[in-house]
């Protein structure tokens, strides 16, 4: 295949190479080995994922997008990565303020506003089991608090206390990949500073310890709102940064939050993986 073009930018230090594969002549199915050798910083590019697109999906208009973790494996949704492609789209000229984009996980809309922050409407979140806002979670005879939720892809928000990062990273992979989570599960450590304000630290499925998400950002402001403990407008601060998460009704929720350009360039095609 040779050389393809590609941009990186990174959203609170979560970093994704996004990919033009129709413009480039790509097949619409990546190699796994080609994903996971780009996100790799000693043989790669490095990032915690790739963006594959824009596509055409369907007949409703929108710019098709197909996410991939660090490791190959496909992401249904990822709030950062679609910050990040909204930035990409408007960099190339094919949109303007408002924008659809189209997930496997379905459609969301979103819109460039004068601050210069990225605003995406993330659907619907629900808990995973509707029954359950608190569930014990005993992992290596530890028992953790834990709200299982979905915003499109699965999360696990653990409550009651916060851990220091080389413990989540020494659980990250004990939760994500423990069989009561039959997809994997992303994984987020909260601690409440107040009624506007959570802290977080993060294992993300398929691409481990990350410095923001904005999935997880907004999984853990659905559930510290059902279980009373925020107000529905939320500030989610992370090693990286911080995110702007609103809880509306219907249990729709909004993220806002900046993108930054990191670099462009060409990288090896997927027949040199």
């Amino acid at each position: 295949m040779g050389k393809i073009e590609f941009v990186k930018y990174e959203a609170l230090g979560n970093s994704y190479i996004v990919i033009d594969p129709i413009a480039q002549g790509l097949s619409q199915e990546p190699d796994p080995r080609w994903i996971k050798r780009l996100c790799d910083s000693d043989w790669g590019i490095g990032s915690d994922g790739v963006l594959w697109g824009p596509l055409v999906l369907g007949t409703t208009g929108a710019h098709g997008l197909r996410i991939f973790n660090s490791d190959g494996s496909e992401a249904e949704k990822s709030g950062n990565g679609l910050r990040i492609f909204s930035r990409y789209l408007r960099d190339t000229g094919r949109v303007a303020d408002c924008f659809e984009i189209e997930t496997s996980a379905g459609r969301v809309e979103g819109k460039f506003l004068p601050s210069g922050l990225i605003e995406i409407g993330m659907g619907q979140a629900r808990l995973i089991d509707a029954s359950m806002l608190s569930e014990n979670f005993v992992l290596e005879g530890r028992s953790f608090d834990i709200t299982r939720v979905s915003v499109g892809n699965p999360h696990c928000v653990v409550f009651g206390g916060f851990k220091e990062t080389s413990e989540i990273r020494s659980l990250g992979a004990a939760f994500e990949t423990h069989k009561y989570f039959p997809n994997r599960t992303n994984l987020q450590f909260v601690r409440i500073a107040s009624r506007d304000t959570v802290e977080i630290e993060i294992w993300e499925r398929g691409s481990s310890y990350t410095l923001a998400s904005g999935s997880s950002s907004c999984a853990v402001a659905f559930a510290c709102f059902k279980r009373g403990l925020v107000d529905s407008k939320l500030r989610v601060k992370m090693p990286g940064g911080e995110l702007a998460i609103e809880v509306l009704a219907g249990d729709l929720l909004k993220m806002t939050g900046p993108v930054t350009w990191i670099a462009s360039g060409q990288c090896a095609g997927p027949t040199d993986c």
